[in-house]
C-alpha cells in the first residue's frame, strides 16, 4: 500500500512539473503599410505566435486525444484578400502557418486556427494574412485591422494553470488614407419566401462601373448571379437592392463584385442566409418570348391561378391552370408581370419580356 501511494505521490509531482513551465502566447500585432492606401486597399497583417516555457506543448492530452490550442483572429474594417487569393487559406502565411489548420468565417470575417503539432519549447514564429480594406475608416476613428484571441487547451502540458493569460490577445488597427473606389456602409441579406434579398449602401463612389452579385455554397466557389449598374460617382448614400430569386437549402454565401470603369475590380465583405429546404422556384421560359409562355420546375396541378398584368397594371390574361403546352397570350411589347397562385395559398412573380 505504501509501495502504491508513493507511486501515485510521484506520478501526480511528475504531472504537476509537466503543467508546470509551457506558455502560448502571442503578441506583435502589426500592419503593413499602415495608414493603407486608399486606391489600394491591400495589406498584410502579422504577429508573432510562441512558446516562452522550456517544454513542449502537446496538440494531444495524456491519453493521444486531440487537445489543440485554438486562435482567433477577427478582422475589422475588411475581409482576406480575395483579389490576389483563390480561398481564404492561401492567403495566410508565415513560418508557424503549418502548425495549425485554418478555417475562415465569412460572415464575421473571422480565421480559426487550431493546433496540429506540438509548439517547440522557448521558440515562437510568424503568421501573415494578406488583408484588403473594404470599408474606409478615419485616423481619428481607426478600425481598419485585427484582434488575436489565443485558447490555451486544457490537458496537455500547458493546461491553464501554467498559462500566463496576459500575452493571450494581441491587435492593431489603422485607418485607410484617400477614398476607396466603392466605400461601403453596409451589405446585407435576408431571406423572405423562399428568396435572398440583397441590399446594399455606398457613400461614396469614384469611377464605378457597376456591381456584380455572386453567390457561393463553401466561400471558395463563387459564381455570378446578377448585375446591377453603379451610380459612377457619388458622395451621397445610395441605396442598391437585388434579388436571388435561386437560392439553395444550407447556407447561402454572397459577395459583390465592384468593377471600375477601368476593369478594375474589388471584392466586398460576405453576407450570407441560411435556408431549411427550398422548395424550387418556378421557372418562366422563354424568356423573353414571342407569345408563349411556359412554367418550369412547378407542379401544374397545384395551380389555383394565373395572371399575366401589363406594364399599365391592366390584367391582360387570366386563367384557373397553367397547361403543359404553355399559355398564349395577344399583347404588346414590353415587360409584363406573371402572377401564380398555388391551391396552398402560395404566389410567386415572374418578370416576362413579351417581343411580338
Amino acid at each position: 500500500m505504501k509501495k502504491l501511494i508513493f507511486f501515485l505521490s510521484a506520478f501526480s509531482l511528475t504531472c504537476l512539473s509537466a503543467f508546470a513551465d509551457t506558455n502560448p502566447f502571442v503578441t506583435n500585432a502589426a500592419i503593413s503599410p499602415a495608414p493603407i492606401s486608399g486606391g489600394n486597399p491591400y495589406a498584410t497583417l502579422s504577429f508573432s505566435v510562441g512558446n516562452s516555457g522550456s517544454q513542449t506543448i502537446s496538440h494531444q492530452d495524456i491519453d493521444g486525444n486531440a487537445d489543440p490550442i485554438t486562435i482567433r483572429i477577427s478582422l475589422a474594417g475588411g475581409t482576406f484578400d480575395a483579389t490576389h487569393f483563390a480561398t481564404p487559406e492561401e492567403a495566410v502565411g508565415g513560418s508557424w502557418k503549418n502548425l495549425f489548420s485554418w478555417s475562415y468565417d465569412a460572415a464575421t470575417a473571422t480565421y480559426t486556427a487550431t493546433q496540429i503539432a506540438p509548439l517547440p519549447a522557448d521558440d515562437a514564429g510568424d503568421i501573415t494574412i494578406a488583408y484588403k480594406a473594404t470599408v474606409a475608416t478615419a485616423s481619428g476613428t481607426a478600425n481598419n485591422g485585427f484582434t488575436v484571441n489565443l485558447e490555451s487547451n486544457g490537458n496537455a502540458p500547458n493546461g491553464p494553470g501554467t498559462n500566463d493569460t496576459t500575452d493571450d490577445s494581441t491587435s492593431t488597427k489603422t485607418f485607410v488614407d484617400g477614398p476607396l473606389p466603392v466605400t461601403l456602409v453596409s451589405f446585407t441579406a435576408k431571406p423572405e419566401n423562399g428568396l435572398s434579398l440583397l441590399q446594399w449602401v455606398s457613400s461614396e463612389e469614384k469611377n464605378t462601373d457597376r456591381f456584380e452579385v455572386q453567390h457561393s455554397v463553401n466561400t471558395r466557389n463563387w459564381r455570378a448571379v446578377g448585375e446591377v449598374k453603379a451610380a459612377g460617382n457619388s458622395k451621397l448614400l445610395t441605396t442598391y437592392n437585388f434579388t436571388h430569386t435561386q437560392p439553395l437549402s444550407g447556407t447561402n454565401y454572397y459577395r459583390l463584385k465592384m468593377i471600375d470603369l477601368d476593369g478594375s475590380y474589388e471584392y466586398s465583405k460576405t453576407a450570407s442566409i441560411v435556408f431549411g429546404e427550398i422548395t424550387p422556384r418556378p421557372i418562366v421560359y422563354p424568356n423573353p418570348t414571342s407569345g408563349v409562355i411556359k412554367l418550369g420546375q412547378a407542379d401544374l396541378t397545384k395551380i389555383d391561378s394565373v395572371e399575366l398584368i401589363s406594364p399599365q397594371g391592366q390584367v391582360v390574361h387570366k386563367s384557373a391552370r397553367f397547361p403543359e403546352e404553355g399559355i398564349r397570350v395577344q399583347a404588346g411589347k414590353g415587360f409584363y408581370l406573371l402572377k401564380v397562385s398555388n391551391t396552398d395559398g402560395s404566389q410567386s412573380t415572374h418578370k416576362v419580356l413579351i417581343t411580338q
